[in-house]
């Protein structure tokens, strides 16, 4: 008996050496036996091949059944079938050209599940791989989230607004906005991954929106005050965790809003109108998968505060025109896509062992 080590699964599989067959004197594979252990297709063709060795023109050779599918491709390359082992077992004919019942009933067994299940698990195994790696290991990679991106955001914005406001003889009155819009902008930021599967990064954003929306004054009648938003940017940090191509986060930081706030008389056509950019606070949290390298997608949801007060003048130049309590409550709902820049950074090496 002799003992051949699998090279890739350190699995030991016993083979009887050859009897010879018929009077002829040749040798036949009709006692071939090996252990239950699952070994790579390509391994037993190699060991019948060496087993069978130099043999006359009617000894057994894979060419003499160019009927049946005795090759299939695993691991890269053209191997042994799964179903004719089975058909070079104990209890089986010696094969001298092969008999047309038997290339029917190998086959048969070729279309049943043991060459699917030997594919699938000789491709499992990566043996291909193993083969240029030292030692029987091979090395994969994990997506790595650190680097430097650039991208757009698009997506649905509404807020909840409120200011009072006091006219120039010194009516005062509350006034609530509702308004919603689409939003639109871009963002860049920078990330690090550590621990191994946390990412720490900070993001810079511009949005453009059109939140505005005008209420007729209840107290003076034909009189409308109004409230825009139009511009919002942030800047935040991010706190992510991430399982290969997919991380979940949580951001916060500062946010700039950018309010106007109307008020116009539509009996004289006399307008009050004040401006500015006013400092609040974000938070946020979001979902991104890296579908390709470079190539990142998610989805976030954000929402800010800003507080604002504000002193003005009408446009026929009566003073004072005050805007005070002022609040904008903005929420985002937004589709994002960036490209990662893995500028100095290699995906992390895994080997595995078999």
């Amino acid at each position: 008996m002799r003992r051949f080590s699998h090279p890739f699964r350190q699995h030991s599989v016993i083979v009887n050496k050859l009897s010879p067959g018929r009077s002829e004197g040749i040798w036949s594979p009709r006692k071939l036996n090996v252990s239950s252990s699952v070994e790579c297709p390509a391994t037993a063709l190699a060991r019948l091949r060496t087993a069978i060795g130099p043999s006359p023109a009617r000894a057994w050779s894979p060419s003499t059944l160019p009927d049946a599918p005795i090759f299939m491709q695993c691991c890269g390359r053209s191997t042994v079938c799964p179903a004719l082992r089975w058909y070079l077992q104990p209890n089986t004919t010696p094969i001298h050209g092969g008999r047309p019942h038997e290339k029917a009933h190998a086959r048969q067994r070729c279309r049943h599940s043991a060459c699917g299940q030997f594919t699938s698990q000789c491709r499992r195994s990566r043996h291909a791989a193993d083969l240029q790696s030292p030692a029987g290991s091979r090395a994969r990679t994990h997506f790595t989230w650190t680097g430097c991106y650039l991208g757009g955001h698009a997506g649905y914005a509404w807020s909840r607004d409120s200011f009072t406001f006091t006219n120039n003889v010194g009516v005062v009155e509350d006034f609530r906005f509702s308004p919603s819009s689409c939003i639109g902008g871009g963002q860049i930021g920078c990330n690090y991954q550590f621990a191994p599967n946390w990412v720490l990064g900070i993001e810079g954003t511009w949005s453009g929106t059109d939140l505005h929306q005008g209420n007729l004054s209840v107290i003076l009648p034909a009189h409308v005050r109004g409230i825009k938003i139009d511009e919002i940017a942030t800047v935040t940090g991010r706190l992510g965790y991430a399982w290969d191509r997919w991380m979940l986060y949580g951001k916060g930081g500062w946010a700039d809003v950018r309010v106007v706030t109307t008020s116009i008389n539509l009996l004289t056509g006399v307008t009050g109108n004040t401006s500015g950019w006013d400092g609040g606070r974000t938070v946020g949290a979001g979902l991104e998968y890296a579908p390709w390298q470079g190539i990142v997608l998610g989805v976030e949801f954000d929402y800010l505060r800003a507080n604002f007060n504000r002193s003005g003048m009408f446009s026929n130049g009566d003073v004072p025109l005050l805007v005070t309590n002022g609040r904008a409550n903005i929420y985002t709902v937004m589709a994002r896509a960036s490209y990662l820049f893995n500028w100095g950074k290699t995906p992390t090496p895994v080997v595995a062992r078999y």
